[in-house]
């Protein structure tokens, strides 16, 4: 016990302010003023300065890709200097992942890392809870709409069509994602096929906005938060990280800033053409977006060189080839009326409960129906023209 009599611990003071001190939200459809957070006003912050950021953080980045390892996985200290050991990516240790029985490193080949991807998303699907994750009926999301409104009463649309049936932990749901991530696994050679730099460069995990601290000319003056620092195919370092979060889609302007820094300090020649890819299976693989279907469809439809995909048609081929046995899974259990029923207590809930219902039996009829934006977009059109 030291001389104070309880453990304490020294820790300097990170200069400038941290990102999430501005306004950039994660969407572009303006929030009513009644939904923001005003007990702490946020600063503004223009374009110009978040493609600055951007900028700074692709020479960041550029400098750790000169850090190369020979396998893929977690940085430890060890004996007073670093070695890589087991993964730590969020893709293996979320949302209950850290419990499964798997692979996890240190892999000497990235096909071995993402073949490793693949398995923990099949289990995940197998024995964790999807919530709030329905492959077919993805979250309504701000920038699919042209008004908050409209946005708003989606998202009470989708949770009604949720209640209905325990869509995303129903069979039907963890199949769509394991015949998914089975299809993912095919695609491996497609990610591995680019001429990418020898080794496997540093990264760290977890770039966002709270992260990342700025002075008062928006130079980035530190970045935290490297607990879970790993090396990684030297592709996952290229794609550019969203902001605020990583899993936020960085527009393209802002991606120009971060590729125009990497290679302003890189000597490499640096193959951009699979980041695209990689960031949206890296989406669906890490379910830390409640866009699914669209991050695989995207995924999937640059793998294939595909754009035309039809992916409901073709998860509907994939399904009628296998059995929930087969796949690990068991059989729906009949359906609680009871929690339905509590979900629309109130009498404003009859024509919503209604509606879901009706969307339900079409789901059901048809099995390449999907429930995304467009769906949503017209039944909020269709409410407006009444």
């Amino acid at each position: 016990m030291n001389e104070i009599g309880v453990p304490y611990m020294l820790m300097s003071k990170a200069p400038g302010k941290s990102l999430s001190s501005f306004d950039w939200p994660w969407f572009t459809l303006e929030m009513p003023a009644k939904k923001r957070n005003t007990e702490i006003p946020l600063l503004p912050i223009s374009t110009s300065q978040k493609e600055k950021i951007m900028h700074q953080l692709g020479i960041i980045v550029a400098k750790l890709s000169q850090l190369r390892f020979d396998r893929i996985g977690s940085l430890f200290e060890d004996e007073g200097g670093y070695t890589i050991k087991t993964c730590l990516s969020m893709a293996h240790t979320c949302y209950g992942r850290d419990s499964l029985t798997l692979e996890r490193g240190p892999f000497e080949t990235d096909v071995d890392y993402y073949k490793s991807l693949t398995s923990i998303s099949i289990l995940h699907a197998q024995q964790l809870p999807m919530t709030p994750h329905c492959l077919f009926a993805s979250i309504p999301a701000p920038d699919d709409f042209s008004k908050w409104s409209d946005y708003s009463i989606s998202i009470n649309r989708w949770n009604d069509f949720m209640a209905i049936g325990d869509k995303t932990d129903s069979c039907r749901n963890r199949m769509d994602c394991c015949i998914a991530s089975q299809l993912a696994q095919e695609m491996i050679p497609s990610l591995v096929s680019q001429p990418y730099p020898a080794g496997f460069p540093l990264r760290h995990m977890d770039l966002n906005f709270d992260n990342i601290f700025v002075d008062d000319e928006m130079n980035v003056t530190c970045v935290i938060d490297w607990a879970f620092c790993s090396s990684v195919p030297f592709v996952e370092l290229l794609a550019t990280p969203g902001m605020p979060y990583p899993r936020d889609l960085p527009s393209q302007n802002l991606t120009s800033a971060y590729r125009a820094g990497f290679e302003q300090t890189s000597t490499e020649r640096l193959p951009w053409e699979g980041t695209e890819k990689i960031w949206h299976l890296q989406r669906f693989f890490t379910m830390d977006q409640t866009q699914l279907y669209n991050h695989f469809r995207r995924f999937y439809s640059l793998a294939t060189e595909d754009e035309q995909l039809n992916l409901p048609l073709l998860l509907q081929a994939a399904r009628e080839k296998v059995s929930p046995e087969s796949l690990g899974l068991a059989e729906d259990l009949p359906a609680d009326t009871q929690k339905e029923d509590s979900f629309f207590t109130h009498e404003d809930t009859t024509n919503r409960k209604a509606l879901a219902r009706k969307l339900t039996v079409m789901m059901e009829l048809n099995q390449s129906f999907v429930a995304d934006q467009k769906l949503w977009r017209w039944l909020a059109d269709a409410v407006d023209a009444e």
